[in-house]
C-alpha cells in the first residue's frame, strides 16, 4: 500500500482490510501508522543490505580502488533493479526519494549516508582528492545518479527504448567505464593544478637574506 499510494495514502484501513487484520492492529503493534512506515521502509534496507552488501569496499579501495567502484556500482544497482526482491521494494524507495514521509531521516541516516562515504572513500583514492571535498561529493552524486536514473525513470526508458531488455552486469560495465573517465580526468587535472602551485611558488622571490643582516 506504502508502495503503491506513498504514506499519506496508504490508509490504515485498508491496509489491515488487505492483511485480514483487525483495524487496531497497527495501533497495537507499532503505536501509529507512522511507526508502521517506519518498520517498513527498515525491513526492506534490512534486506537490501544482508542481501547486497556494500560495507568493507573502501577498505578494498585502498589496494584495487577501480575495482571497489565496479562493485560498488553492481551492488547498488542490484538493490535497486533486483528482480529477485518483492516488486514494491524499489518502487516504495523511489516514491520515498521523490515524497518524503515521517521516516525520511531513517533513510538517510541509515541508508544514503553511509553508502555515500563508501562511495567516497573509493572515488578519493582515485582522483587523490579529500572524501569530503566538492568535486568528490559532486562525483558521488554523479555516480549514484547514473544508477538511480534506472530505477527513478525505467517506465520512460522502456517506452523510449522498446523491445530491449535490461542487461543489469553491461549496464555496471558502462557506468564503471563512464565514471572513471571522468574520475582520471579530475586526477589529471588535480595533479596538474598542484605542479602548477609548486611551480608558482618556486618563482616567486626569496627574501635576501644578507640585506636583512646588513640592515640589522
Amino acid at each position: 500500500m506504502f508502495a503503491e499510494h506513498g504514506y499519506r495514502g496508504g490508509a490504515v484501513r485498508e491496509i489491515c482490510g488487505r492483511a485480514n487484520a483487525n483495524v487496531s492492529a497497527v495501533a497495537y503493534h507499532f503505536g501509529s501508522k507512522a511507526a508502521l512506515y517506519e518498520a517498513v521502509l527498515r525491513s526492506t534496507q534490512e534486506y537490501a543490505a544482508e542481501r547486497y552488501p556494500i560495507d568493507g569496499l573502501a577498505a578494498l579501495a585502498r589496494t584495487d580502488a577501480e575495482g571497489a567502484l565496479h562493485r560498488f556500482i553492481v551492488t547498488f544497482l542490484r538493490r535497486l533493479l533486483d528482480r529477485g526482491r518483492p516488486a514494491w521494494h524499489g518502487r516504495l524507495m523511489t516514491r520515498e526519494l521523490a515524497d518524503p514521509g515521517p521516516a525520511f531521516a531513517v533513510m538517510v541516516d541509515e541508508v544514503a549516508e553511509p553508502m555515500f562515504h563508501e562511495l567516497a572513500a573509493i572515488v578519493s583514492q582515485i582522483t587523490g582528492q579529500p572524501g569530503d571535498c566538492a568535486d568528490t561529493r559532486l562525483n558521488v552524486a554523479s555516480i549514484m545518479g547514473q544508477c538511480s536514473v534506472h530505477r527513478s525513470a525505467r517506465a520512460l526508458l522502456a517506452a523510449m527504448t522498446p523491445g530491449t531488455s535490461l542487461d543489469l552486469d553491461a549496464l555496471a560495465q558502462h557506468i564503471t567505464a563512464f565514471s572513471l573517465a571522468g574520475l582520471r580526468t579530475d586526477r589529471s587535472h588535480a595533479a596538474a593544478s598542484g605542479a602548477s602551485d609548486t611551480k608558482t611558488r618556486a618563482r616567486q622571490p626569496q627574501p635576501d637574506e644578507s640585506a636583512s643582516r646588513r640592515k640589522r
